[in-house]
């Protein structure tokens, strides 16, 4: 048998564990969510088997990519030094990697900041306006409970497109269009609006970030353990579903 009694939830799916459950006699006991059932499936496909799953897609690509970037706008606008971190951090209950601080050492931060660099100016926008996803809430929380920081944020970065993207992007609509040659004037035409589409800095800095801020909450955090818990029990039970064990 699997031993689950230390599984980690990750900061970035804690959103998913924390979903209650759509009927009303789930909820009243406590239950998890289908939601969160799906990913501990997952989580159970990595624990037991080794199977980790890796969803890309050129969306996240970009954000991977063009972090840096988002990174130096939000520096210069707030004329703090902000840091890049790679550390790994766990708990008892939680793991994840926080995008980007501010202090001495990631442990020591006086600010933690979510990067979330945008597809596009209208991808961007639709932010403007809109409470907290309760996705990035959740892994917010998780995050400052691995480092003890009490200040974060969500930021909207609206950065330039990689090169390299622009140009796939441009075969696919050379495909779609199927124009006769590649200087056809309207696929010229298209490629340069594709282009403008993807490409930002001709817009002020201040107009390409919109950050929305929280502070730590003590009373969510300890619910969101008592779903890890929940978690585990879930995992053991499944186990004995899977290997037919009464």
């Amino acid at each position: 048998m699997t031993d689950f009694s230390k599984v980690l939830i990750r900061a970035s799916a804690m959103g998913i564990v924390m979903t209650e459950p759509q009927a009303k006699a789930d909820k009243e006991a406590g239950n998890l969510s289908k939601s969160a059932q799906t990913y501990l499936k997952r989580v159970y496909a990595e624990y037991r088997w080794g199977r980790v799953s890796d969803i890309r897609s050129k969306y996240t690509d970009k954000g991977t990519l063009v972090e840096p970037d988002s990174i130096t706008l939000i520096s210069r606008l707030d004329k703090k030094f902000y840091i890049k971190n790679e550390e790994n951090l766990r708990n008892d209950f939680f793991s994840g990697t926080p995008d980007v601080f501010n202090g001495e050492t990631i442990l020591n931060a006086t600010k933690l900041i979510d990067i979330k660099s945008s597809w596009s100016a209208e991808t961007f926008l639709s932010n403007i306006g809109e409470t907290i996803d309760k996705m990035y809430y959740a892994q917010g929380q998780v995050y400052m409970d691995l480092t003890g920081c009490s200040e974060y944020s969500v930021d909207y970065c609206l950065v330039d497109t990689p090169f390299h993207i622009i140009e796939s992007e441009k075969k696919k609509l050379w495909y779609e269009m199927n124009c006769v040659t590649e200087e056809s004037p309207e696929y010229l035409a298209a490629c340069a609006e594709l282009e403008s589409n993807m490409t930002f800095t001709d817009i002020p800095p201040q107009e390409r970030r919109y950050s929305i801020a929280f502070n730590k909450d003590q009373e969510f955090i300890e619910k969101c353990k008592e779903k890890v818990i929940k978690c585990r029990e879930w995992l053991v039970d499944f186990e004995k579903l899977h290997l037919g064990i009464k």
